[in-house]
């Protein structure tokens, strides 16, 4: 606090001073005056015109602003937390009042929403009133809020409470596993993947000890083995990464037929056989995918504990089942499964929205099974819808560029083979167009480029326009012109 801030402080009488503070830890602007008569009342026992005039002696010095909607400076609102708190036991109790507001919000009840308070566990621990046994219930609310950078500290709190134990030196070690988990969600949440590892180990590790009484909570240790091999597998460290994700699978997937089917958490458990699945086609072992992708599709078409399934997700281990066997050049069976991937991207996720470029990926590999069985009238309508998927583009309506080259490329490519070369020029012609602007890396350009303009020097020559056939085989041999950017594509 500077010197003149702590001269107008130090005027200040006590009651104003613990007004002060009570409005500090709130956030600014935009506290509205009538819940600091609220927490004034409940504390203190003031009346609205009490309230007021503490703050009219608070505007007066200029260290809060507004009337209804109330406001600190930034500058006072630091000097006053930095300040250790009015002592005697009005003043506590008034911050005891804020903090309980504060709990109440991040437990979703009370008339005040949690963004209205501080965050920053410092703050109240300088008031004097944290509770650590609290700490987790605001991780959590503050997570539902997206704010994973001001969630991470509370569960660091919730971390060190639990390992104090209870009055008998007790540890609930499931409850310093959860701790430990939502703490390496937060890392995750801010793409701190490679950070979010040690917290999900150390997750494990606790929940492995079970309750307070010994119990292993065998859901809540799935979801920490499923999380720490997704962040290895995040990392490229698939060979790391698959006896994790292989012990999730064990540890969630019931013991029999009949065993707490209710009770099985298939979003996480589809995620835990997906992942293994994309852990070994990386390492290119598709044959040994193949059966862990269907058993994602599988268990993702159970949904989630609510019975809701995310339909884009089912479609992403379906189209890797597909693109199992596809590799395998097993043409015919790999077929049904984008097939079905399209027809559950057609549904979209949870909200019901499509993702187009996902859903124009499974068309498109369904058009390239029927297309490699040299089936082109069956391949030609697929390639068709992928193309229109392709051009509405992702989940926020962007066209991938590269997609949509693909999609041109492979109608006009199929229409050629059918002998339709007049419909298929100006699809080939496109797709020239659309990698002229792309911002495909040379060698990738120039190959992608030349089998177009192949292609269409074909169809051309079949139309009998032999001048415009050799001037786009000309192209073709042509070197490609210089690109300055590059393209990091993820397949």
């Amino acid at each position: 606090m500077s010197d003149s801030l702590k001269t107008v402080y130090a005027r200040l009488a006590p009651d104003t001073q613990a007004l002060l503070h009570a409005a500090a830890l709130h956030k600014h602007p935009g506290l509205p005056r009538s819940a600091l008569h609220s927490v004034m009342r409940e504390a203190a026992g003031w009346n609205a015109a009490t309230v007021d005039g503490h703050l009219d002696i608070c505007r007066e010095q200029r260290l809060i602003e507004g009337r209804d909607d109330l406001s600190l400076p930034p500058d006072v609102a630091a000097a006053v937390l930095e300040t250790p708190p009015p002592l005697g036991a009005k003043a506590t109790a008034i911050r005891e009042a804020v903090y309980r507001r504060f709990i109440s919000a991040a437990e979703g009840e009370g008339d005040i929403a949690l963004p209205l308070f501080t965050a920053d566990p410092a703050h109240w621990k300088a008031a004097g009133v944290l509770q650590p046994a609290d700490a987790y219930t605001v991780g959590l609310a503050l997570l539902d809020l997206d704010q994973s950078a001001a969630a991470l500290p509370w569960f660091q709190i919730a971390v060190t409470d639990a390992e104090q134990g209870d009055e008998q030196g007790r540890v609930d070690h499931q409850y310093r596993g959860a701790s430990l988990h939502e703490a390496g969600c937060c890392h995750v949440r801010q793409g701190l993947v490679e950070q979010s590892i040690p917290w999900f180990r150390r997750a494990v590790a606790a929940k492995e000890q079970g309750d307070i009484d010994g119990r292993v909570n065998r859901h809540s240790l799935g979801a920490s083995l499923h999380h720490l091999g997704c962040a290895l597998s995040r990392q490229h460290l698939y060979d790391q990464a698959l006896p994790w994700l292989r012990r999730a699978v064990d540890t969630i997937t019931p013991d029999d037929a009949g065993e707490e089917l209710d009770e099985v958490d298939y979003e996480i458990l589809g995620g835990s056989l997906h992942e293994t699945g994309h852990c070994l086609s990386r390492l290119g072992k598709d044959g040994e995918a193949l059966p862990w992708f269907q058993r994602a599709a599988e268990a993702g078409g159970r949904g989630d504990p609510r019975g809701l399934v995310d339909h884009e997700s089912l479609a992403r281990s379906l189209h890797q089942a597909g693109r199992c066997l596809y590799n395998q050049e097993l043409y015919e069976q790999a077929f049904p499964w984008f097939q079905r991937a399209a027809e559950a991207s057609e549904r979209g996720d949870t909200q019901g929205l499509v993702d187009h470029e996902s859903l124009g990926r499974s068309l498109e590999h369904a058009g390239h099974c029927l297309y490699r069985q040299e089936l082109y009238e069956q391949a030609l309508p697929w390639f068709e819808r992928a193309l229109k998927a392709a051009e509405q583009g992702d989940g926020n309506g962007l066209a991938d560029q590269y997609t949509l080259c693909n999609s041109l490329f492979h109608v006009g490519d199929c229409l050629a083979s059918l002998g339709r070369h007049e419909r298929a020029v100006p699809f080939l012609q496109r797709a020239i167009t659309e990698l002229k602007h792309s911002d495909l890396d040379d060698q990738e350009y120039k190959e992608n480029i030349n089998v177009a303009l192949r292609i269409g020097a074909f169809s051309l020559r079949h139309l009998g326009r032999k001048a415009e056939a050799r001037a786009w085989e000309k192209w073709a041999h042509a070197p490609a012109p210089p690109k300055t950017s590059e393209r990091n594509r993820i397949d």
